[in-house]
């Protein structure tokens, strides 16, 4: 069976899985959370793929980072609006570093 993921980006709309535990490690970004360094796996792509959508309300984009960055990420439960307070910031300087 052919795999349709052979270019660097994967199959539009998916993010590409690692193909070894190095690059899984190189995919990790560290952001502070309630001044505590966190290191949270796929969120450069996971940036892409909501700055790539038409979402324009903080509320709505916080939801879809927070959702996203979930399906790879242990987010405890009662930390969740502080893990998407500091995700949406560092999504912002992000942003700003692109303008």
């Amino acid at each position: 069976m052919k795999d349709n993921t052979d270019n660097k980006e994967g199959v539009k709309g998916k993010i590409k899985k690692p193909c070894c535990a190095a690059e899984a490690l190189r995919q990790v970004r560290r952001i502070d959370i309630c001044s505590v360094p966190t290191g949270l796996y796929m969120l450069d792509s996971i940036f892409g793929e909501v700055s790539s959508s038409d979402l324009r309300n903080e509320q709505e984009i916080k939801r879809e980072l927070l959702k996203k960055v979930k399906i790879y990420n242990y987010v405890p439960k009662a930390a969740e609006e502080k893990y998407a307070d500091a995700i949406f910031n560092e999504f912002l300087k992000e942003m700003n570093k692109k303008w």
